[in-house]
This record gives C-alpha cells, sequence and structure tokens, in this order.
C-alpha cells in the first residue's frame, strides 16, 4: 500500500514518530537495570552493557539505512527498519538467555537506527526557513521522551517486573510502526542513487567535503554528549555525591528537558523574527560557557559540596537550587545552539540526503559516546570535575564554530 502525500504538519508529526521510538527503547527500561541483572543473574556492569551493545547498534545502523534508502526509497527502508525492531523488542520479551537478549538488543537499535531517514525526509520536503521550525518542533517532542520514558518505566518497575516495560514498548512500537505504515508517503525526488564503488566513492566525497556537514555534525554530537553525560553522571554528581534523593534529581532532568524544549521554541522565534541562525547559536555559545563558569564558581565558594543535602531538607539546600537553575539554563543555551544546526546541517546534501543523513548520525553519535566514555574515565568525587568537562566541551564547539564554519557556504534564502 503506497501512501498518498499528507500535508506538511502531518509529514512533521510522522518524522517525530520516526525519531521517538527508538529513544523510547533507551529510556523506558533504564530504571529497572538492577531488576535486569538479578532476573538474568549477571553483574551490574553487564546489564549496563545493555545500553552500551545499543548505541553500537544505532552507530551501525546509521551507515547503512540513510545509503539504502538513497537506493530504494524512504519509505520502504523506515518500514523495514521498524519492522525488525518490533521483532527483535518481542524477543527481548520472551528470551530467557542474557546472550540472546544482548543480540536482541543490537538488532533492536540497529532497526530503530533507520530513524535517521527522518532527517532525509526533513531536508527532501522543507525549505530552508521550514526547516528551523521543523527542528525546533522535533527538539521540543524528542527533549521530553527521555523524562517521560524514565519517569513511566520507574513507575512500572516499582509495580511489575522489568519485562514489563518490554512489553509497553512492543505495543508502541507496533502503534507507531502501523502508522507510518499507512501514512508515510515516499519523499525521495528524482533519480535513485546508482549502487557502485565509483558512485558511492563520489557521494561520500561530496559530504565530506561539505563543511556545513561536518561542523554541524560535530556540533550536535558535543552538545548531545552533555545532555546524555547529565543523565549518567550527573546522577552520581547529585545523588552519590551531594545526597540528593532520586526524585530530587529526577525533577532536575525533567525540568532540564522542559526547558530545552522551551529553548528550541525561543530559537525558531527568533529566527523566524529575523535574527541571523549563526547569532543565535553565538548566544546559545557564550551563554553556555557563562553558566559553566557560574557553575564552578559556586564550587569555589563551597556553595556546591559533597553531602550539602544530607543535613536539611533536600529542596531548601543551595546545592539542589542552584544545580537545578543552572542545568535549565545550561540546556536553555543548549538547544539554541542545536536547534539551527539539525535545521542546517543536510543544507548542501538535497541530492543525497539519505547517505548524508548516514554520516551525520555516525559523526554525532559517535562524539556523544566518546564524551560519555571520556567523562566515565574521569569520573570523580570532586565536585569541580563534571562542570568543568562541560564547560571545556563548550570551549570546543565555540572554536569549532568560529573557525570552521564555512560562513560563505549557506547563500540566502533568509537564513545566511
Amino acid at each position: 500500500m503506497h501512501a498518498t502525500m499528507p500535508n506538511k504538519q502531518h509529514l512533521i508529526k510522522l518524522i517525530v514518530v520516526m525519531i521517538i521510538i527508538p529513544i523510547m527503547a533507551e529510556s523506558l527500561y533504564s530504571p529497572g537495570l538492577p531488576a535486569l541483572a538479578e532476573s538474568f543473574q549477571v553483574s551490574i556492569h553487564s546489564a549496563e552493557n545493555t545500553l552500551s551493545i545499543f548505541l553500537l547498534g544505532f552507530a551501525i545502523g546509521n551507515l547503512f539505512w540513510g545509503h539504502v534508502s538513497d537506493v530504494i526509497g524512504r519509505r520502504p527502508v523506515v518500514i523495514t527498519g521498524f519492522t525488525l525492531f518490533i521483532i527483535a523488542t518481542w524477543i527481548c520479551c520472551q528470551t530467557q538467555e542474557f546472550e540472546y537478549f544482548m543480540l536482541a538488543r543490537l538488532l533492536q537499535a540497529f532497526g530503530g537506527s533507520v530513524s535517521c531517514c527522518a532527517q532525509s525526509i526533513n531536508r527532501d520536503l522543507f525549505s530552508q526557513k521550514e526547516r528551523i521550525a521543523v527542528s525546533a518542533f522535533i527538539g521540543t517532542s524528542v527533549s521530553l521522551t527521555p523524562a517521560w520514558g524514565a519517569l513511566i518505566g520507574g513507575y512500572v518497575i516499582t509495580f511489575f517486573e522489568w519485562r514489563v516495560t518490554f512489553w509497553i514498548l512492543l505495543v508502541t512500537g507496533m502503534l507507531l510502526t502501523s502508522i507510518l505504515y499507512y501514512k508515510l508517503p515516499e519523499t525521495k525526488q528524482g533519480d535513485k542513487l546508482k549502487v557502485s564503488p565509483q558512485s558511492l566513492l563520489g557521494v561520500s566525497k561530496k559530504i565530506f567535503s561539505d563543511s556545513n556537514l561536518l561542523v554541524h555534525s560535530t556540533m550536535i554530537g558535543l552538545g548531545l554528549g552533555i545532555m546524555y553525560t547529565f543523565l549518567g553522571e550527573g546522577a552520581f554528581y547529585c545523588i552519590t555525591e551531594l545526597g540528593m534523593s532520586s526524585a530530587a534529581y529526577s525533577v532536575i532532568c525533567a525540568l532540564g528537558a522542559l526547558s530545552y524544549a522551551s529553548g528550541c521554541q525561543l530559537a525558531n522565534f527568533l529566527i523566524q523574527k529575523g535574527l541571523v541562525y549563526k547569532k543565535v547559536m553565538t548566544i546559545g555559545l557564550f551563554g553556555g560557557l557563562a553558566t559553566y563558569g557560574v557553575f564552578l564558581q559556586a564550587v569555589y565558594l563551597k556553595v556546591i559540596k559533597q553531602g550539602a543535602a544530607s543535613v536539611t531538607g533536600v529542596w531548601f539546600e543551595p546545592a539542589t537550587i542552584i544545580i537545578l537553575l543552572l542545568w535549565m539554563i545550561g540546556s536553555a543555551c543548549l538547544s539554541l545552539v542545536l536547534t539551527p544546526s539539525f535545521a542546517m546541517v543536510l543544507e548542501n546534501q538535497k541530492d543525497n540526503s539519505g547517505v548524508a543523513a548516514s554520516w551525520f548520525g555516525c559523526i554525532n553519535n559517535g562524539l556523544n559516546a566518546s564524551i560519555n566514555a571520556t567523562m566515565s574515565v574521569l569520573h570523580s568525587t570532586q565536585m569541580w570535575v563534571m562542570p568543568l568537562f562541560f564547560m571545556g566541551i563548550f570551549v570546543l564547539m565555540v572554536i569549532v564554530f568560529f573557525t570552521t564554519l564555512d560562513k560563505s557556504g549557506l547563500e540566502a534564502e533568509n537564513m545566511a
């Protein structure tokens, strides 16, 4: 059945559906990792590797699906990928062997990574100005998904076994994939990419000579690295070292996600009102630098210190209030940087947006994973380590943005 072309508002919703399915696969079951380890009788480290192997499968899939979508089209690739996702999720629900569970997680991520085609569809159909608005809407929706996923997963784990989260994911995945099957049209226009070593080499050469794609992919990878690192390292920082309750930490994460979503809308508003997108990104970059500079100063003045919440009520401690406010401001600054980057990353790749989306996903996910791995190596009980690490990433983003972006490479419409 070939879906007819819906209007653009419906297409934006379909793009969001494609993106949130694999995000739910990461966040929904994470509160149940201890129970999963006990069920399979494996170590906590092995249980955590179920997240690592998911990222590995996602990176591999990013390189595969985008290339194939330029050859046979977006729609059949999306349906095939999410069908694999559903099959793998069902195996996760059923298997009693940890090795099979790990393989199923790898397949689940490989199938779910077809969501990289959402970026190609965005580039296929929307103008430069429209892509800013689309990226803002996507950023708003996607930033809230991990918070809701973890919240629902935590509630489910409290009353049921951990596998129930995968049954929920299975039913949700089937429902959303059904929507895509009936509603998603073919958006790939023009000739399909010819499959040959010469053609693939030519396309890849064009992609890697596109400084715009490389710079925005790097900015996105670095920015998402900060966000995902806080979800991991921040738990140790806030709960273990500062003595916050799990509830207080989850509220900080949730309000940070809400702040990011609001920042996406602010970025769109400013650009639609005529502010050049590079200036919006500049505001976000220097705002982030200032935020983590204040964070370090608070640590230096010992306003934020070990065991801060162990004496009085957690919500009355300066450390909790300061971290909450700083994380919300930092998240808003990140959204001012990433919203335009998501919109502009494939600007010069209209004819090869599938392959370009593959490399874009590989680059930003690779950077994201590397930042998380680096922070795990640097893990320390010292309060200054995490904010200094985040500030260092913002410094790197400023250097990348102001030294390598080809400012003459993006002409007119109203964004240049």
